[in-house]
């Protein structure tokens, strides 16, 4: 958050961006509370996928309505949650790979971008 912060900063940004984190999937944060949500190689890591659900939920419930969602995930899993980002009411979802930037050492584990407004 140290870097993010002093990048803010640099960029004069830090009185137009709070930066907060917490758990995903119990976030303490009021509902519509977020105009932008990034979420950056996190939900691969939550098992079983089941409970990535909660965590597309919970994100969903906090961001504001016409808010903008931005994931960045690895792995061939991460097309479901476009299924599951427009079951929750997100539109203009879209997924795209990333390419050869976004390859863990391999092409065998891409990163793929999901764009979507709520």
């Amino acid at each position: 958050m140290a870097a993010t912060q002093k990048i803010m900063e640099n960029s004069n940004l830090a009185d137009k961006v709070k930066l907060k984190t917490a758990n995903i999937l119990d976030m303490p944060f009021n509902d519509n509370e977020f105009d932008l949500i990034v979420s950056s190689l996190v939900l691969h890591n939550i098992k079983p996928f089941e409970k990535r659900k909660v965590a597309l939920a919970n994100i969903a419930r906090v961001q504001k309505q016409k808010g903008q969602l931005v994931i960045m995930d690895i792995g061939y899993e991460t097309s479901k949650y476009v299924r599951i980002l427009k079951e929750l009411g997100y539109q203009n979802v879209n997924i795209v790979n990333a390419g050869y930037n976004g390859w863990w050492g391999t092409p065998m584990v891409p990163t793929f971008v999901i764009t979507a407004t709520k």
